[in-house]
């Protein structure tokens, strides 16, 4: 063990970055102030976001806590404060930092929004401040959009990121989930500010850096240890194990690895306006080859566009 870090305002990590030969690591997560105290169900806890960046000898450079406020707040009713990071990823080539944030924060949403999470997109410098930020939302449908730990990548200027839903609500398509047996959608999102064209798919909008920046508390090298923020050991007796016989073990299967898929198949893709059936295929479902004669059974044209 080189070094053990222990974070008075972080609960759980949900995503970590470092580039190739970078010294610098990223980590992001949230922290549930009343966790000893809190019970199930743990989905209605109050929850603060967290960014810490650290360096490899396990100096931690600053901490940065985001937060905003329910517009239903209701504590005596369970309706808390809930804003939590579930990915990060940073560009080396740019020197920024971009962080995955599932957010209820009234300061950054519209204010007619009620109590269920938006997604947001903050890029911030080495430093911790702000450079971007937009908030991703499924207009006027109530749908939590849940975003998937570690589900934030980043490519070029693009930005893919990833969550689930009872449905979705996009300029194209909408997806609207059942009363009685709702079921949730899988997604995967792709996001680029600045791009060029009139082509609109999410309901989007960017906010200003300085509202933005005001939703984050952040505590530097120097006051991290003096107000007891975080700590870290080099000693190997400060670290909690405890043994776990629980493992995984990959193996080839005989039968199509595509079986998760089946939500997102059920739905149209939230940014397809156009589509056309062209041919005939044979698939595979488990073991059975079947065939699909696509034009004898479908009406019409279906071929992708988006």
């Amino acid at each position: 063990m080189r070094w053990y870090a222990r974070f008075e305002y972080l609960t759980k990590v949900q995503a970590y970055s470092q580039a190739t030969n970078d010294d610098s690591l990223y980590l992001c997560g949230d922290y549930q102030p009343n966790w000893s105290t809190d019970s199930d169900p743990f989905q209605i806890s109050e929850y603060k976001g967290g960014i810490v960046r650290m360096k490899n000898d396990g100096t931690i450079k600053w901490f940065i806590q985001f937060d905003g406020t329910n517009p239903k707040l209701d504590v005596a009713n369970g309706i808390n404060n809930q804003d939590r990071c579930m990915g990060i990823t940073y560009d080396s080539q740019s020197s920024q930092l971009s962080v995955l944030l599932q957010t209820k924060a009234s300061q950054l949403r519209d204010k007619n929004k009620g109590n269920f999470y938006d997604t947001a997109l903050m890029v911030l410098d080495q430093t911790g401040n702000v450079k971007r930020t937009v908030v991703i939302t499924q207009a006027t449908l109530a749908y939590d959009m849940y975003s998937t730990s570690q589900g934030l990548i980043q490519v070029g200027e693009r930005f893919y990121f990833a969550g689930h839903s009872y449905g979705y609500k996009t300029a194209f398509n909408e997806q609207r989930a059942s009363t009685t047996t709702p079921f949730y959608d899988s997604y995967v999102y792709k996001y680029q500010f600045d791009r060029e064209g009139i082509y609109k798919c999410l309901f989007e909008a960017e906010i200003d850096n300085s509202v933005a920046g005001r939703r984050l508390k952040m505590w530097s090298e120097s006051s991290i240890g003096q107000q007891g923020v975080a700590s870290v050991s080099t000693r190997q007796s400060d670290v909690k194990v405890v043994q776990q016989n629980k493992y995984f073990v990959p193996y080839t299967s005989r039968y199509s690895g595509g079986f998760p898929l089946l939500d997102t198949m059920r739905i149209p893709r939230p940014c397809a306006y156009k589509s056309m059936n062209m041919t005939t295929v044979r698939y595979y479902r488990g073991q059975n080859d079947l065939t699909y004669d696509i034009y004898r059974e479908n009406e019409g044209t279906t071929f992708s566009l988006m």
